[in-house]
């Protein structure tokens, strides 16, 4: 399954002066608890060595699930998204990171 956004490596901001800098990518990981194939796009991640912050989806109400499958229109986890853009699962990150 193709990422359904590109990867990207940096996004850039201008300072005050005008000059363009690179800033972070922020790459976010929606999991839950129990999800094996959560724990493999999370290690895929730390190995590559990239910053990422996990939101754990576990919660009963379902809230933060159902935001995310609005966003992303996946209906499982992982669900990884990189600058806001959903990149895809767990095979998508390991494939994105081989590449």
């Amino acid at each position: 399954v193709a990422p359904t956004a590109a990867r990207a490596a940096s996004s850039s901001s201008s300072d005050r002066d005008g000059a363009a800098k690179e800033g972070p990518v922020v790459v976010a990981v929606v999991t839950t608890a129990s999800c094996p194939h959560c724990r493999r796009a999370k290690a895929a991640i730390a190995a590559a060595g990239i910053a990422f912050e996990e939101i754990d989806a576990s919660a009963p109400d379902g809230v933060v699930l159902d935001a995310a499958r609005e966003l992303s229109g996946m209906r499982t986890v992982p669900q990884v998204f990189v600058g806001g853009v959903c990149y895809g699962g767990a095979d998508d990150v390991e494939a994105g990171i081989a590449d």
